[in-house]
């Protein structure tokens, strides 16, 4: 629950910015930052992960996109920081047939095709899968959307483990 303190001290700072900055259209680029925070304060404070409204292959609608793009940026510049500092692979394998890894980018595509990887659990609610326009190869793939320092529900986690399960089963 830490982390919201962030986005509600964000949302105000950029609320009062944009009340007492007299040029219009910056104070409507900071009524975005605002309302975009002040969202994903609301969505880790009730612990609803489908504000963001990701489809079960992974896709997030444009206009939800275009909601928390201030948001988005933030947290995109927050990780390719992060990702620069951090000395794990970002892909590990955990057992036979089995990998971890954070948020997947085009980039990571090699190394999945050259480990036979076709099946993806995705956890991140904010974040778009590898969608269609990444790659040509399709996975299968089951998304659990879940907030940035939260955990799934038992009943979502058990859904994962079964799926998990029978990819592996299927080969």
């Amino acid at each position: 629950m830490f982390i919201v303190k962030y986005y509600l001290l964000g949302a105000l700072v950029a609320l009062l910015a944009a009340i007492y900055i007299p040029q219009i259209v910056v104070s409507l680029l900071l009524l975005w930052v605002s309302l975009s925070l002040a969202l994903v304060s609301a969505a880790y404070l009730f612990d609803f992960p489908s504000i963001f409204r990701k489809s079960q292959d992974g896709k997030i609608v444009w206009w939800i996109r275009w909601a928390f793009i201030p948001f988005l940026l933030g947290a995109k510049a927050y990780n390719a920081w992060e990702r620069r500092r951090d000395t794990v692979p970002p892909i590990q394998q955990v057992s036979d047939n089995l990998y971890l890894s954070r948020r997947l980018f085009p980039s990571d595509l090699a190394f999945l095709d050259s480990h036979d990887i076709s099946c993806i659990v995705d956890v991140t609610a904010e974040f778009a899968g590898l969608e269609s326009a990444m790659t040509d190869k399709q996975f299968n793939y089951l998304s659990i959307p879940v907030l940035d320092h939260k955990a799934p529900t038992l009943e979502r986690l058990r859904h994962a483990i079964n799926w998990i399960d029978t990819q592996i089963a299927c080969g």
